[in-house]
């Protein structure tokens, strides 16, 4: 409701990670903890996005591949590519791994991925991509409601501080935190 029409606007592209259980206002697992608005779209919704969104697989289940036997994983990033290109007439050819930060993917998942004819899979790791960037590992920024400030320096490459949350220093103490407010 606040993307969409901005970046339709000004004739940007984004991309939008579905993970296909959940599609049609699904409450993903995570999202139970804190309570707010962050339902997942409608297939009709999402299709009608599709000339600013490009649309990529998050998973069926959004469950942390890693944590899954291999034919499990073979079926988290192959269904819900299937799922979506079914269900949207179109070719799926990026996947975000579900909470990819360290630990979300490994040499596994990303072998997963590549037999599943993915192009890029996106990691949970703050940072740009420099030559040679891995296309099956590639990092990103989150867009939060942290305000334009914070938006501003996404856009400029300014936020790149941001990585430090997604070192190994940085999840220890996200994880120590979360514990500590019974949220994990």
């Amino acid at each position: 409701s606040h993307a969409y029409p901005v970046l339709k606007e000004i004739g940007h592209r984004a991309m939008m990670f579905v993970p296909t259980d959940y599609v049609g206002g699904g409450v993903l697992p995570h999202d139970r903890i804190v309570p707010g608005e962050d339902r997942v779209l409608s297939y009709q919704q999402l299709d009608s996005m599709r000339d600013v969104f490009e649309i990529g697989s998050h998973g069926c289940s959004h469950r942390i591949l890693t944590h899954l036997q291999p034919h499990e994983i073979e079926s988290e990033v192959v269904e819900s590519k299937l799922n979506l290109e079914r269900r949207l007439g179109a070719r799926v050819r990026a996947f975000a791994y579900p909470n990819g930060g360290f630990g979300g993917f490994n040499e596994a998942t990303e072998e997963a991925v590549r037999r599943a004819g993915y192009q890029l899979c996106f990691t949970g790791i703050a940072g740009t991509n420099l030559p040679p960037a891995n296309p099956l590992r590639l990092k990103r920024y989150n867009v939060e409601d942290f305000g334009l400030r914070y938006f501003k320096s996404l856009l400029d490459g300014s936020a790149d501080l941001l990585r430090l949350k997604d070192s190994l220093l940085g999840v220890s103490v996200k994880a120590l935190v979360n514990r500590t407010l019974g949220l994990a």
